[in-house]
């Protein structure tokens, strides 16, 4: 993204340079390291820790949940602030310690393309103070009315050409549309709601599908490939369009549609934010406590020195997740419960992940933690093929005055 419209206008000319000064400063690029390559998306800050963007793009496999399955060793947020001399690179990498999909999300066009929205949760302090981080706005859309201002770092091109140029981590470009037509709740036994934004690409004199006339040649835009996640912003009434806070998020884009896509007469869109504004900002949306290759929760990412077994299994932790740990633990024989399969008399040292869960399942004096096992050799020798596995298991109450 975004395409641009026809000669003279160019991706090029759609850049949105890369300085601390613009208004979309905040909106990042998403590297998605897996088993099976690097994926692009985009994503935007909402505050210092949480960056909401697609689900599609943590489901890789496209079943509708993001774990394991997906083979997703990484997620990386990044910023780019021109601090850099030279070649442009990505000037800050945040990287992921968790994330959540919505949970009436199904895989994107599975059945339809409604929920498709996830919250990543960064480590460290996250997003430095001084970068932008956007509002959600607290009012709906409305077809005809919300002029959007979308940004993202997908592939570009123009409307009569179709796309030209790759996605980058490091070139975001801008473009602009309205909002045409909506498609509505998916779910039965949920309230009616606007959940999908649409829009045309409306050529120089305003040719688009929904009618209407263009914004301009060099105004009005359609997404690419790599702009899934990104945002689509209103601007305030009035306000400064050069300063970031005259931003608020009100859509996520998704989605192109149409056989003649990106040219023009084609359409686009993605999800309306103001429907889910309570599940985004609620515990299960921007909690530190949320998300995960599993799915499932965790509050604390901590190392142990831990090197006895506690002889006993436990039943398997629903959705359980795995983090990254530093310094990790290795243990030397480990018996647990793990997708169903009993697991026990390891041979091999592994190397462990280990993070606490907030709630214990054990009484007494234990507590609970997930176990991922990120050492591939160790998983090798164990199922017979390299990848991750998640296991439940319970640590005594002794072993946490061990913590690094």
């Amino acid at each position: 993204m975004i395409v641009a419209g026809a000669s003279p206008d160019s991706p090029a000319l759609r850049v949105n340079a890369n300085s601390a000064s613009s208004p979309f400063a905040g909106v990042g690029s998403l590297q998605i390291a897996t088993s099976r390559g690097s994926y692009i998306c985009t994503g935007t800050p909402i505050d210092a820790l949480h960056v909401l963007t697609a689900a599609h793009c943590v489901d890789i496999n496209n079943d509708g949940v993001s774990n394991k399955k997906d083979g997703i060793r990484s997620i990386t947020f990044n910023l780019n602030l021109a601090t850099d001399t030279g070649t442009d690179q990505v000037d800050i990498r945040i990287t992921a310690t968790s994330w959540v999909t919505h949970p009436d999300y199904t895989g994107f066009n599975r059945p339809s393309i409604n929920d498709d929205l996830a919250v990543i949760t960064l480590g460290g302090s996250g997003v430095p103070s001084t970068v932008p981080k956007y509002t959600l706005v607290s009012s709906d859309m409305v077809a005809g009315e919300t002029h959007l201002y979308l940004v993202g770092y997908g592939r570009s091109g123009d409307g009569v050409s179709g796309y030209t140029t790759n996605a980058s981590y490091t070139v975001k470009r801008r473009g602009e549309n309205m909002v045409d037509a909506f498609y509505g709740q998916d779910d039965s036994g949920r309230s009616a709601a606007n959940e999908v934004f649409r829009f045309d690409f409306d050529g120089p004199s305003g040719n688009g599908s929904f009618g209407g006339s263009t914004l301009g040649n060099d105004r009005e835009t359609t997404l690419g490939g790599g702009d899934s996640g990104g945002p689509s912003f209103i601007l305030l009434s009035g306000a400064d369009p050069a300063l970031a806070s005259s931003y608020q998020l009100v859509g996520v884009n998704t989605f192109t549609q149409g056989s003649t896509a990106p040219k023009f007469g084609s359409l686009g869109g993605g999800i309306n934010v103001f429907p889910y504004r309570n599940w985004i900002l609620s515990p299960g949306g921007t909690s530190s406590a949320s998300g995960g290759r599993g799915g499932g929760t965790a509050t604390s990412i901590i190392g142990f020195d831990f090197d006895e077994s506690a002889g006993e299994n436990l039943p398997p932790v629903a959705a359980a997740s795995a983090f990254t740990a530093s310094p990790a633990t290795s243990l030397l024989g480990l018996v647990a419960i793990a997708d169903s399969r009993q697991i026990s008399a390891m041979a091999t040292t592994a190397t462990i992940d280990i993070v606490l869960l907030p709630n214990p399942i054990v009484a007494g004096d234990h507590s609970d933690a997930v176990l991922g096992i990120n050492d591939a050799e160790a998983t090798d020798e164990l199922f017979g093929s390299p990848g991750e596995l998640e296991l439940a298991w319970s640590v005594p109450e002794h072993a946490l005055g061990e913590i690094l």
